[in-house]
């Protein structure tokens, strides 16, 4: 089976594709993002805190944190209850 090169689409850099079409290094920092919200929406006193509060407290981007949403990687408060009314 032959590698197949792809465009990063984070940074644009030609690596060979894998299942996430995002280059090591950038793989790596969007999971150390998504670590750092995580950590930071464990806390007790967090699981209620708004995009605007994890993006202040975490330094991650509205777009990538909405990112991981729609991944369902995050879940909101919001779909929590959704979930629990159907």
């Amino acid at each position: 089976m032959e590698d197949k090169l792809s465009n990063c689409r984070r940074c644009g850099k030609i690596f060979v594709q894998n299942r996430h079409a995002l280059c090591q290094q950038c793989l790596q920092e969007e999971e150390a993002e998504y670590r750092k919200i995580y950590d930071f929406i464990r806390k007790r006193k967090s699981r209620e805190a708004s995009v605007a509060e994890v993006m202040a407290e975490t330094g991650v981007a509205h777009d990538r944190i909405m990112k991981f949403v729609r991944e369902e990687r995050l879940r909101t408060i919001v779909s929590d209850r959704h979930k629990s009314q159907t």
